[in-house]
């Protein structure tokens, strides 16, 4: 009788020590949620207010609120996603503008995943491009037919009024293609040609800019999202339908 008196306060004791830091955790955790889940006009606005955790948020625009996926943590967080395509070899699927104020959301990452017609497959419109306001972007895409990671940032003036219009091009001439790289930067990880071999791309693209060979080396080093049947390419040439592949474009 007396073994268990002295074990029942032993586990009141107990209860009574973690209460507090699981009454602070649930504190924390609905203060977190609250603050969080509030609309604002960014990613980059969300982690200023210290939302760090990847996830979807949602983002308040001129005509309604999106969902969004944001990354908080790559580089500093608050990036928007803006494009999203996991494609497995050898099967269907090319670019998808989205309806005004859809975003895709980031759903699986694994290579070999195929995402075709799904709410994680697609990018946004002009339509929705328009409202939008940040200064720079990022590519990243991987596949399975290389190694390499392309994972870079771009800010340069010209290709952002480019992807926001869908009018001109981000390369076409020597100025251009010297801006383009002078007006990057590779992210942690990354280590692809792209897009410092870039020297030419797609003009005129409208809802598909952000798709459609915006920066390439002709027979060497591609970014294309299925613009032509089966190439879905990152930083290679041509691997066709044999490879699967993770493109992806976020803007902050």
């Amino acid at each position: 009788m007396d073994f268990i008196f002295r074990f029942r306060k032993i586990y009141l004791a107990l209860v009574g020590v973690l209460a507090v830091p699981f009454a602070i955790y649930l504190f924390a955790s609905y203060s977190y949620v609250s603050k969080c889940s509030a609309p604002r006009k960014s990613c980059l606005e969300h982690r200023q207010v210290g939302c760090s955790i990847n996830g979807n948020y949602n983002i308040k625009f001129a005509w309604n609120v999106s969902e969004v996926t944001c990354d908080m943590q790559t580089d500093g967080g608050g990036w928007m996603l803006l494009a999203n395509y996991l494609h497995k070899k050898a099967t269907p699927g090319g670019p998808t503008p989205l309806g005004r104020g859809l975003f895709p959301l980031e759903n699986h990452r694994s290579l070999g995943s195929d995402e075709v017609g799904t709410r994680a497959w697609g990018h946004i419109s002009l339509a929705t491009h328009v409202d939008l306001s940040y200064k720079e972007l990022r590519f990243r895409c991987e596949t399975t037919a290389h190694s390499r990671l392309v994972d870079f940032s771009l800010f340069s003036e010209k290709c952002l009024a480019y992807f926001k219009t869908g009018k001109g091009a981000c390369t076409e001439g020597p100025a251009s293609t010297a801006m383009l790289r002078a007006e990057s930067r590779a992210l942690s990880n990354s280590n692809s040609m792209l897009p410092g071999v870039a020297d030419r791309g797609w003009a005129d693209q409208g809802d598909n800019a952000l798709t459609n060979y915006p920066f390439f080396a002709d027979y060497k080093s591609h970014w294309s999202i299925g613009s032509v049947p089966s190439r879905f390419e990152c930083d290679d040439y041509d691997a066709g339908a044999g490879a699967s592949t993770f493109h992806q474009v976020w803007a902050r």
